[in-house]
């Protein structure tokens, strides 16, 4: 229930690769999220900040939001009106980290008499000190429990059906009101080993009418089994499904292949996943689907060198070489015949190590965006 600090986060596309990912602000996002313990919203232009103002409102006078980090873009001031929006709505100290246009601040000197704006670059050791410092004075306001305002009613509730599901008519003397139980359950709860905690409380938090979960023709798990319980003609069937998807018809005999398109297609996306941060990326636009595994390699080169206290530009290029290798990339069919889940046919998985297989299968069945499986058509699980 306790809720994690936040920043927001104001930066679009980048320009360098394609417009269609940004590395830098990806990986920075990245590491803000698992290493500074922060939630990040990311906007890609100051009036989707403006729109969402309320929200943060809500969010700064709970003491959640910590932070405003806004990049200047190159032809545009980003800054200034991100800069006019905090300055009106929040405190005259709350911090702002401007990431300038060039290096070393080129076009961004700051602001006269505002001590309280910081110009970091992506990878500035100062910036991620300054998050850690904003994170460890962070106090969110919570009531009893470390439950925030909006929880409140639905904490009674949980409490009240936790007494209830223990207490004896011995156990109390009289008859105890809905208060008295609430402040008696609260109590036991915070004088129970940390360890008793889920045994004792969260098992009880069950709702009063529990619902069957309906699979409709066409579901994930549906699909799943389909796929599973494939014969070898119905998985030779299928194999060829994925193949004419890509633009390709088998040669005479089954030997070689005939490319019958000039590119994948509207209905075929590029995948990337790589298995140790889980971070993924699929490519939408037409000629880029097999550009996944790059543009997620940048990503994951900025995360990695974030974690060195380094800038991306460092890296050596065995280690670049030893990230892009370790990615695992893919294809997404958004329409086979037969299935209504899009299944992603993973390639190169031979040598992937298998508990990093089993990771990264986890993970996308645990999402149920995609039906995962292998070259061969058969289920990665």
């Amino acid at each position: 229930m306790i809720k994690k600090p936040v920043i927001a986060f104001v930066e679009s596309e980048s320009r360098r690769v394609f417009e269609d990912d940004n590395p830098d602000r990806d990986a920075l996002a990245y590491f803000l999220r698992e290493h500074c313990g922060c939630t990040v919203l990311i906007y890609r232009h100051d009036d989707n900040l403006r729109d969402d103002l309320l929200k943060l409102k809500e969010l700064y006078e709970l003491n959640q939001l910590i932070l405003v980090i806004v990049k200047q873009l190159e032809y545009y001031d980003q800054h200034t009106p991100v800069i006019q929006v905090v300055r009106q709505n929040f405190s005259a100290d709350f911090p702002i980290v401007v990431i300038p246009e060039g290096w070393e601040g080129d076009r961004f000197k700051g602001v006269d008499g505002d001590d309280r704006i910081y110009i970091f670059d992506h990878f500035d050791t100062g910036l991620i000190d300054l998050v850690k410092d904003l994170v460890s004075k962070s106090k969110p306001v919570q009531g009893w429990l470390g439950a925030d305002n909006n929880d409140y009613v639905t904490l009674q509730e949980q409490l009240n059906t936790a007494y209830q599901s223990h207490a004896t008519d011995e156990s109390v003397l009289g008859t105890a009101s809905l208060n008295d139980m609430t402040v008696a359950e609260a109590l036991r709860i915070r004088l129970l080993p940390s360890e008793l905690i889920e045994e004792e409380f969260d098992k009880t938090l069950e709702p009063k009418e529990k619902k069957e979960i309906v699979i409709e023709p066409g579901t994930y798990k549906e699909d799943f089994e389909k796929i599973r319980t494939m014969d070898n003609n119905a998985r030779k069937s299928f194999f060829l499904s994925l193949m004419r998807a890509r633009g390709e018809e088998p040669g005479p005999g089954g030997v070689g292949v005939f490319v019958v398109g000039i590119g994948l297609g509207d209905n075929v996306n590029g995948f990337a996943i790589d298995p140790i941060t889980l971070e993924s990326l699929t490519t939408y636009r037409f000629g880029l689907h097999n550009y996944a595994g790059d543009l997620l390699g940048h990503r994951v080169i900025g995360i990695e060198a974030l974690k060195k206290r380094e800038h991306s530009y460092d890296t050596e290029e065995e280690d670049i070489w030893d990230i892009k290798r370790r990615l695992i990339t893919g294809l997404v069919f958004l329409e086979i015949s037969g299935f209504t889940t899009p299944i992603l046919q993973l390639f190169d998985l031979k040598g992937v190590e298998t508990r990093y297989i089993k990771k990264v299968a986890e993970f996308i069945i645990r999402q149920q965006k995609f039906i995962p499986v292998d070259y061969d058509c058969k289920l990665v699980c």
